[in-house]
């Protein structure tokens, strides 16, 4: 079985909501981005030199920030988590944006810094989050889909 064949959007059968086979690629990597999200902020909760560099005292507007970085990334990581292992679809995608959303304004706050290996992983995973969050979209059967997308609209 290929990848492409073992992550296709087929729903499968059983149950009052077909799943679909194979989307445990897309939960895997957004458990992982959640993890990964919460570690680098308590990292840096625990180092700001890794967020402001080692030669940059730390101002209290970057103090105010970086809490609120680790409260938010952590607050959303737990959230994706709960979601993942409950495997709300539905509830995961809108989750799932945010946290792209997240990693995203984390790498723009890299360049603000001028630490390229602070904008390069969050940008990826948010690009990869958002793919992830289009494909979940696509396997939802169509009655879903109308009502996952008619409640960001509104």
């Amino acid at each position: 079985m290929t990848l492409a064949e073992s992550i296709s959007p087929t729903p499968s059968t059983s149950g009052p909501i077909a799943r679909p086979r194979g989307w445990w690629p897309i939960l895997a990597l957004t458990a992982f981005t959640a993890v990964a999200s919460a570690a680098f902020a308590l990292a840096f909760a625990h180092n700001p030199s890794l967020a402001f560099g080692s030669s940059t005292p730390i101002d209290p507007g970057d103090q105010l920030y970086l809490k609120l970085f680790v409260v938010r990334s952590v607050a959303l990581s737990i959230l994706t988590l709960i979601l993942v292992v409950r495997r709300a679809r539905i509830a995961l995608i809108p989750v799932m944006v945010l946290l792209a959303v997240n990693q995203m304004a984390d790498g723009f706050s890299g360049i603000a810094t001028h630490r390229a290996e602070s904008v390069v992983a969050p940008m990826i995973q948010g690009v990869l989050l958002l793919a992830c969050a289009g494909h979940l979209i696509a396997t939802l059967d169509r009655p879903l889909r109308r009502a996952a997308i008619g409640s960001w609209r509104s």
